[in-house]
Parts: structure tokens; sequence; C-alpha cells
């Protein structure tokens, strides 16, 4: 008997229970989903560092290394392999940009052939090339590609095609965003094609595999070179540096916009439970009368709980796969910018637990909301439910309440009537405004920081790249032919960490420094050094204060002067070369900025880099944002169409006598339809005031821990308000007209019978 009248109750009520189990699915789906992206990240890139030996440490030296120091550092306590490396900026004849990659030991650093013959050390002229460059150039097995390095011409047999972990994410450096395999990518080639090719080998790197912390490691390996070099620990470098930072962002993403929706779904699932059981109290009431224990009414209501509960968990488990797949796949958002061997899904161990959890708390708002309903005897449970009397508002004592129209005096009376119903629409519509704001923000955010950092500071259209040989004599000469600007970047050590300092010689404003308002500083002085932002709160420096450094060129210290606080993208110090010549800092120039389109070969230049290039990654880097947005709104109006339906279904159920003693009174539809919109326009302007500013918050907030490595100033485009506005009112209006239908369908006869 229970069991049938569960399928009627459920039939009657379709309309909650659907919507009830779209919010526990659209929850457990997003939270599953982010959940899913970050892991499935964490566990397969760790899977490809595993198979290509990704090097723990790199010991740099621009002067090269020998087997002599590879054999001391292997002999390390605590280094498990090593190996003599070499990465070279090269062209190609269509001007795109290939790092050339050596290892004396594939083990550590090495690469996955995914097409054609395996490496061979005994190979010359041969590259195993990146697929992915192969791919985007039209590059097939066997051909012969021709590569531009210190003026030597060297042609390449293309031997297979592969995929590196030292490249897991291919950019050249941290002004680009997202990889351009069209005009960038990477090859390897064997010792004795760089000794067939230039003369001899040379490497300037060491990379280690070494359990050892970076300090001891530092220190043991610096005694066994007898020299201090440049050590980079796999957390400084981008392919590991960057898929870390994804992994802490999914983490964030997965606790704190689930989280939204969970809070959401949950407050309104009890408001509507406990409406339906309400709704249900005669129904309860006849059970008690037949004899049916209050045990077994308790477990026929439950009952509807772990229905919704099994329903939405099923769709949301499904649909947080989806969403993983959708992000994490080859052609996804992260496929455009990791470049993995494979691409499986994984699910966190504590996904299934908060899936429990949420299971067992449906079940305790079914339990608690028919347990309040069951006190008392049964003739108490057989009368119909009325809401509670309430005592005149103060403003209805007032002349000017009683002037105002029957709209609005109804509505107002209503509203305080029904406070639960009333401060569950107005919370929907808070969040439904929350994650609009945010979502949109975030994308207008991207937009004010690339035109902040690339449209006002740079003005070139050709970045030069020099050998790492180069003079600064020779470097001012091909500066002076193409009318450029020189930097030379250089690693130093403050507190013995590292950080890199920026030696800037312009003449001709190629490139600009930023003011903390993102404005371009044009006085720059050569009296002291300009610090980023987030460099000076790390140091815990001002303007006025010394910074004390030490160059890893000279092994010497130098003490500058802060002259001023700026944003930068790199994150480098910045000083004038007449600063910089004053103190008697040994620097060297490996960069010319310039206007000029066309660079001829020079055996000082490595590789050339347009603007064009950068700007292009950017738009693929705001593609995968707009997705993101697109996905993130989506399923923010589905939660608003589904909340606002739900508590609007409740609500008119409740006042379902009342709006038809409205229409014996002689209301039209139209009229009954005008006080219910209204009514909810109220509750969609209140949530949207009290929604916006906590939107702000909450995109402060992802901005503080997603991008934290990015000096970005928090600004606000009225667009990310008015998009979001908009939606959220066309949502309401929406779902108001769609319940006011129901007004035409009112039994005035049958609903006034109880009264």
């Amino acid at each position: 008997m229970l069991i049938k009248k569960m399928f009627r109750t459920l039939f009657n009520y379709k309309a909650q229970f659907i919507s009830m189990i779209i919010m526990i699915a659209i929850g457990i789906g997003v939270f599953a989903g982010f959940s899913g992206e970050w892991y499935t990240i964490k566990k397969d890139s760790n899977y490809f560092y595993n198979l290509d030996g990704f090097a723990d440490y790199r010991i740099n030296n621009s002067l090269g290394f020998t087997e002599s120091d590879l054999d001391k550092i292997k002999a390390i306590e605590g280094v498990e392999d090593a190996t003599l490396y070499l990465n070279v900026q090269t062209r190609t004849k269509d001007d795109d940009i290939l790092n050339i990659c050596t290892s004396s030991n594939m083990d550590v650093s090495g690469f996955t052939v995914i097409k054609g013959n395996e490496y061979n050390e005994e190979n010359i002229g041969g590259i195993w090339l990146s697929d992915m460059y192969a791919k985007k150039n039209d590059i097939s097995l066997n051909e012969i590609i021709k590569i531009t390095y210190k003026g030597y011409e060297i042609p390449l047999r293309v031997e297979g095609l592969v995929k590196s972990s030292e490249f897991l994410i291919c950019v050249l450096d941290e002004t680009q965003l997202m990889p351009d395999f069209k005009n960038a990518g990477y090859g390897f080639v064997t010792t004795k094609s760089i000794e067939t090719a230039l003369g001899s080998s040379f490497y300037t790197q060491i990379n280690v595999k070494s359990s050892l912390e970076k300090i001891d490691f530092e220190k043991k390996a610096f005694e066994a070179l007898e020299s201090s070099y440049i050590v980079l620990a796999k957390e400084d470098v981008t392919s590991y540096k960057e898929v870390q930072g994804e992994i802490n962002e999914g983490r964030i993403m997965a606790c704190l916009i689930p989280t939204l929706f969970f809070l959401i779904s949950l407050l309104t699932l009890i408001t509507t439970m406990n409406r339906l059981v309400a709704n249900e109290k005669m129904q309860i009431g006849i059970l008690k009368a037949l004899g049916f224990k209050d045990r077994k009414i308790v477990r026929h209501y439950v009952s509807f709980s772990l229905v919704i509960g099994i329903f939405g968990t099923i769709i949301g488990i499904i649909l947080g796969y989806v969403l993983t797949w959708f992000i994490m796949n080859p052609k996804g958002p992260m496929g455009t910018y990791f470049d993995l061997p494979k691409w499986n899904l994984y699910m966190p161990w504590y996904v299934w637990l908060v899936i429990v959890g949420m299971n067992l708390v449906l079940l305790l708002i079914g339990y608690i909301s028919v347990k309040r309903i069951l006190k008392g005897s049964a003739a108490e449970a057989l009368r119909p439910y009325t809401p509670k009397k309430m005592k005149p508002l103060i403003i209805e004592k007032t002349k000017w309440f009683h002037k105002r129209r029957f709209a609005f005096r109804w509505n107002i009376r209503d509203v305080f009537r029904h406070k639960a119903r009333s401060l569950m629409s107005i919370f929907g519509v808070i969040g439904c405004t929350v994650l609009l704001v945010a979502t949109f923000g975030v994308k207008y955010l991207l937009q004010s920081f690339i035109k902040d950092y690339y449209d006002k500071p740079m003005q070139y259209e050709v970045r030069i790249n020099l050998d790492e040989v180069t003079t600064n004599e020779k470097a001012l000469e091909i500066a002076n032919l193409y009318d450029g600007d020189l930097t030379g970047t250089t690693p130093i050590l403050i507190n013995n960490d590292l950080y890199y300092l920026e030696v800037d010689n312009r003449s001709h404003e190629l490139i600009n420094i930023l003011d903390l308002n993102t404005k371009i500083i044009k006085d720059v002085k050569n009296n002291g050094a300009y610090v980023p932002n987030k460099t000076a709160k790390e140091l815990g420096v001002k303007v006025g204060d010394k910074i004390t450094f030490k160059s890893f060129a000279t092994d010497s210290e130098y003490e500058i002067e802060v002259v001023e606080i700026t944003r930068s993208l790199t994150g480098s110090i910045v000083i004038t070369n007449e600063y910089a010549d004053s103190l008697g800092i040994d620097y060297k120039y490996n960069q010319i900025y310039t206007n000029t389109l066309t660079i001829a070969d020079n055996e000082a230049i490595s590789s050339t880099q347009t603007k064009k290039n950068i700007m292009d990654s950017f738009m693929s880097f705001m593609s995968v944002m707009d997705t993101m947005v697109v996905l993130l709104s989506l399923a923010s109006v589905i939660l608003g169409i589904v909340v606002l339906y739900n508590l609007g279904i409740l609500s008119y159920m409740e006042r379902y006598r009342e709006l038809a003693t409205l229409k014996v009174l002689g209301f039209k539809d139209r009229k009954i339809t005008s006080l219910l919109v209204t009514q909810n326009m109220w509750m969609t302007l209140v949530g949207i005031i009290l929604g916006a500013p906590l939107g702000v918050w909450v995109l402060k907030a992802l901005m503080d821990l997603l991008a934290s490595d990015y000096d970005i100033k928090l600004c606000f485009d009225p667009r990310m308000f008015i998009y979001s506005f908009i939606l959220v009112l066309v949502t309401s209006l929406f779902v108001s007209y769609m319940v006011a239908r129901k007004n035409k369908h009112i039994d005035m006869v049958e609903s006034l019978k109880a009264e």
C-alpha cells in the first residue's frame, strides 16, 4: 500500500522531486567534475614525470659542464641519477622557434616516442621532434627540416615523433601563457649530432634525480663542483610549477564553487521537504488513524529522500565524469595547455565520501521533516495545514501603508507570512548572482590583465633572443642596427632565495615599466630599483629601503635602493644600465626589442619571437576561459531556474486557497499573475543587491587564490554586472511566468471546501 502511495505522491509532486534531483545532480556533478579535473592532472602528470625521468634539480652554467663534473654530482650521497643536458633555441626556415635538446643519459630528462624510431645514441643527423609541432606544421616522419643556430644551418631528418615531460607545458618564457605549437616546438638530437654540427659537444646543464632537500643538495653540489652555480628545483621549472599551480587551483575550485552549489541546494531542499511533508499532513493523519506506526510512516517519507539521493547521485556522478572528460581530453580546454601522452580520468577518494555524506544529510532532512509532523494525535494531524497567524506588521499600522495599492499590501503580508520560503528565494537569487558576477568577473579581469601587461608596456613588434656568449658590444651593435631597446636578465640571490635582476637600456620606449595603477612610468630614474609588488611583499620592503643581493656571475654582493613599487608580469627587479654601471654590477644583454619585422641571420641571434605570436597564445587562453565561463554560467542559470521554480511551485501550493479566494472575488488571471510576478521581482532585486557585493568578494578571493603568481590589479568591468543582472532577471521572469500559468487551472470550489 505504502509503495503505491509513494509512486502516487512522486507523481503528484513530480515538479518538486525532479527539481530536487536536478539540484543534487548539479551539486555533485560540479563537485566531482572539478575534483576529477585536478586529480586527473596530478595522476597523469606524475605518470609522465616518472616515465621520462623528470629531473628534481637543474644546475646551470652558461660556460658548460664536462663529464668530470657529471661524475662529481653522481658521487653525491642522495643523488639517484644525473645527466649532462643542453637546451638551446634555434630558428627554422619559417622563423619558428625550435628548442633543440640533447641528454647524455636518456633515463633523466628523456622523452617518450609516440611514433617512429626509438632513440639511438649512435644516430647522426636525426631529430626526435615534438609530435604536436609536427602535427601543426604538417611535418611527417623521415622529412628533412633545417634549423639555424649561431649562423649555422643544420639539416635534420625526423626519426620519431615524441612527447617530453620537460615540455609538458611548452611555453617559451613567462610572457607566454599558452603553448603555440604552430610557431614554437622542441626536438631531441644525439650528442654525436651536436659534435658533428658544431665540432664539439657542449652542455649547459646537469639535470639530477635526487630526494635531497634543495638547501642540502645545493650545499653538496657546490662543494663537489668547488663553485656556486644556479640551481633550479623542479618547483622553479614551468613544466612542473604551472602543473602544480593548476592542481592547487583545481583543489580550490573544487572546494569553493561546489560549496556554493551545495549550500544553495541543501537550504532549498530543507524548505522543500518541510513544505511537502506539511502538505501531506492530512495523509499522515489518515495513516496514523489506520493504525500505521510512526516508525513505518517515517520510513515511508524518508524513502522520498532516498529516491532523490539515488537518482541525483547517479546523474551527478555521470555529469561529473562528463565534465572532467570535457576539460581533460586532448581536444578539451586543458588539451591546449598540457602535452600529455595519455589522458586517463581519475576521481579522488574523498568525492565518494562527500557523496555518501550528502545522501545521509538528505535522509536526515527527510527524517526531521516528517518527525515534526508526527507529534500529536491522529486527529491533530488530520487538520489541514494552515500558515501560522502573524501579528500586524509595524508598517501595517501606518497611514502610508493603507494608502498603497492592494497588490503592494498583499505581497508585503505574504512575504512576511512565509518568511522561510521568501528567504530561500532571496538566497537562491543571491547564489546565482554571486556565481555569475564572479564568473564574468574572471573573464573581464583577464582581459584587463592582457591590456595592462601587454598592450600598454609592450610597444615592440619583434623580440630578438641573443646567444648566451654574445658580448654587450655585439648586442649594442645589433640593437643600433634595428633601432631596438636592450634588456639583460640575470639570476640573483636575496636572503638565499632566487630572484631575477633585469638591466634595461631603453632609448626608444619599446618596453615600459608600470606603476601600481598600471600606468606607464615616463621618467625612469637612474638611481634605484623598480621592484614588483609581489616581490616587495615577499621581501617586506618599501620605497626608500635597501636590498642586498648576491650575483651568480661575480659572486659579489651589491646594495640597491627601492625607488618605486611596480606591477610586473615577469617579476624581475628592474634597474637601468646606467645605475648598474655605477654600482659595478656585471650583466649581459640577452634580448633586444625592435619594430623591425625582418631580422637577418646572425651568429649572435639564437631566435626571434613576434609580439603577434605572444598575443595569439593569449587568444587561445581566452578561448579556454570563455569555455569555462559558459559552463559555469550555464550551471548557475540552471541552478537558479531549478531553485526559483521549485520555490515558486511551493509558494503556489501554499497560497492555492488564497489565490482561489482572489478569483472568487473577481480577480482576473492577469491580475493574479501580476501579483505573483511582482513579488518574485522584489525577491530577485533584493537578491541581486545582496549578491553583487558578495560576488565581488568571491571574485577577489578567486584572484588571490588562483592567480597568486600574477600581480593582477582588481578592477571591475560594468559588463560583468550588467550580464549577470540580466541573466538573473530573465531567469526569474521566466520562472515567474511558468508558475503563474497554473492560475488558469485553479478549482475554486474544490480549494475552498476546506475553509
